[in-house]
């Protein structure tokens, strides 16, 4: 009787430990399960934060809460924004910058402190703008152009891909209509081309020329300073028109043909291929 007394009061002594482990079991996996509800509670907190911040505007930007703003941008200090300006993500822009009516600024922008961008003006991806550039009414800036600090962008400029702008070729794109000119075209000063011509890539036009209604310049084509090209007019690839010479309505120029300084081509005239017309 006395052993299985002892074995009863060991049995029951290993039953008791047993059961506060199980206990303590138990509190260890409430406190593990808080703990996890608590991290998860705490990385919902983090992301909705982010997306909170995800437009980082200063208080004293003049924004109409109708403006498309993009995700991720960034705006400094005193920037006004018209209401139907598109800024997509990504964009920064400095202090004290003005973007206008119908500007459109695309992904990856950087625009610096004192930067205007005029009406209806298109900035592609990935150009840097900096500090105190103009960025005329309706130019189109192509990817990846760089445009000096303080230079001016005349209205109706188009640059082209990865150009850098500085005060002295600033003026090479001005007056250019925005559908019809070719990459890697370059143009002089007072550059008039009707919104119909069509100006393919590869093109240089000298300063003071004038490109008729419906004139078609193919690729590759030198046109010097002064020319006038008439209406309805066809340059073909390769041609050269020196300085001041006139190309009448209608007149069809050949490949490889060279007009020497001064010449006028009749309206309507076929100059072909390879000629030299003095």
């Amino acid at each position: 009787m006395k052993n299985m007394g002892f074995v009863l009061f060991i049995t029951l002594i290993l039953f008791v430990s047993a059961a506060g482990c199980i206990s303590s079991d138990a509190g260890s996996l409430n406190n593990s399960t808080l703990n996890d509800s608590q991290i998860a509670d705490n990385e919902s907190n983090s992301i909705n934060g982010e997306q909170n911040q995800s437009t980082n505007t200063n208080q004293s930007t003049n924004i109409n809460q109708n403006i498309s703003v993009g995700a991720g941008t960034k705006i400094g200090s005193n920037v006004s924004i018209a209401s139907d300006a598109v800024i997509e993500h990504g964009v920064t822009i400095g202090s004290n910058s003005v973007i206008e009516s119908g500007a459109h600024i695309n992904q990856g922008v950087v625009i610096g402190t004192g930067v205007t961008v005029g009406k209806n003006a298109v900035i592609k991806q990935g150009v840097i703008v900096m500090f105190g550039a103009v960025i005329g009414e309706g130019a189109i800036l192509d990817q990846g152009v760089i445009v000096l600090p303080g230079v001016t962008v005349p209205a109706g400029s188009v640059l082209t891909q990865g150009e850098i702008v500085n005060s002295t070729n600033a003026n090479q794109t001005q007056n250019v209509p925005s559908g019809g000119v070719g990459e890697g075209t370059k143009l002089g000063e007072n550059v008039s081309i009707a919104p119909d011509a069509i100006v393919e890539q590869g093109v240089t036009i000298g300063s003071d020329v004038v490109i008729e209604s419906g004139a078609r310049i193919s690729q590759g084509v030198v046109i010097g300073s002064g020319v006038t090209v008439g209406k309805n007019a066809v340059i073909k690839q390769g041609v050269v028109v020196m300085s001041n010479a006139v190309i009448g309505s209608g007149a069809v120029i050949d490949q490889g043909v060279i007009i020497l300084p001064g010449a006028t081509v009749s309206e309507n005239a076929v100059i072909s291929q390879g000629a030299i017309i003095s």
